[in-house]
């Protein structure tokens, strides 16, 4: 780069010299400037990891055979063997699990709901209504199979012969997920006594 004129011309205009007389002149040159160093790239923000929600509480295999039988003469609603239905089912982590008896028994459907026949309610198209029979019962509930029988008692009476429901709930830790499974049965007429 042009840096200025010295001796006969000076500035860094242009140098007209008479040639009358004997006369020096010199130009003075300076290095360019080294370019600027290229920005830095932006620094990439780090990657939000979210993190996976825990697995809900699986309830799975849940069975109860057989689908009709009679109540047992005494014992409580649900035992670890003896007499009555099998009831099985899995869990695949501790929860805790409840199950609760209800009664089906006619009804009609009005308004998207299913309410008792009564003398002022007696058209509708039929459906089945679920009450429930007793107070809930707490089962087993750490991670894995179990197997435990129905008696077929509720509150320390038998259950009247008809149709039924048992509602098995299992609440993981804290309650922020519930998985409910509804398995129907039938219980028989005791035995006539000879």
């Amino acid at each position: 780069m042009f840096a200025g004129w010295s001796g006969a011309c000076t500035g860094t205009d242009a140098c007209l010299v008479a040639l009358g007389a004997a006369a020096t002149v010199s130009a003075a040159f300076a290095a360019l400037p080294a370019p600027p160093p290229p920005p830095a790239p932006a620094p990439t923000p780090p990657r939000a990891v979210t993190p996976r929600p825990a697995p809900p509480v699986l309830l799975r295999a849940a069975r109860l055979t057989p689908a009709a039988f009679r109540a047992r003469g005494s014992g409580p609603a649900i035992r670890p063997s003896g007499g009555g239905a099998l009831l099985v089912y899995t869990l695949t982590r501790r929860a805790s699990v409840t199950a609760t008896l209800q009664r089906a028994s006619a009804g009609i459907r009005i308004g998207g709901r299913c309410l008792q026949r009564t003398a002022a309610r007696r058209r509708g198209p039929p459906c089945t209504r679920y009450a429930r029979a007793g107070r809930a019962i707490r089962l087993p509930g750490g991670a894995g199979a179990h197997r435990l029988r129905l008696t077929g008692r509720i509150g320390g009476r038998a259950l009247r012969p008809g149709r039924y429901r048992l509602v098995l709930r299992a609440i993981e830790a804290g309650g922020a997920r519930a998985v409910t499974r509804a398995l129907g049965f039938r219980i028989l007429a005791a035995r006539a006594r000879r």
